[in-house]
């Protein structure tokens, strides 16, 4: 059964540094911070795995996506207003079933994004804040 998304409290919850990965998130995290415009507020933000979106933040007008998967050694921060995505889709491989899966695509007109989530929750957590700022519940 799919979730009603965290509220307003989402804030308290962003993800701190990671020592397993090699790169510090605090520039990153201050990157997207700083891109929001005033009455624009984070519904969630997520750490992806490598070879997929680094930073996934959702906010209640759009989503802001760090990513240097597609361009050659270049980060780029890329908004995507929240009308503008097609589909939100759970990826699992062969053989894992969907409820298991760690991966969720958004399909923005003809790109697609990956978000490697860190685990089955994240993923299905992620899913449904998506779903939810689609259909508008």
């Amino acid at each position: 059964m799919a979730r009603v998304p965290r509220g307003p409290d989402i804030l308290d919850t962003v993800p701190t540094p990671d020592p397993a990965h090699e790169q510090d998130d605090r520039p990153d995290l201050a990157a997207l911070h700083d891109n929001l415009f005033d009455g624009e507020r984070f519904d969630g933000i997520y750490r992806g795995c490598p070879g997929g979106i680094h930073l996934l933040a959702v906010t209640n007008r759009r989503l802001m996506v760090l990513d240097s998967s597609r361009r050659e050694g270049r980060t780029a921060l890329t908004s995507i207003p929240i009308s503008q995505i097609s589909t939100v889709s759970y990826l699992a491989p062969d053989h894992r079933s969907i409820p298991r899966s760690t991966t969720v695509e958004i399909q923005v007109r003809s790109t697609y994004f990956e978000l490697c989530c860190q685990d089955e929750e994240q993923a299905h957590e992620v899913h449904d804040l998506l779903i939810w700022n689609l259909v508008g519940v």
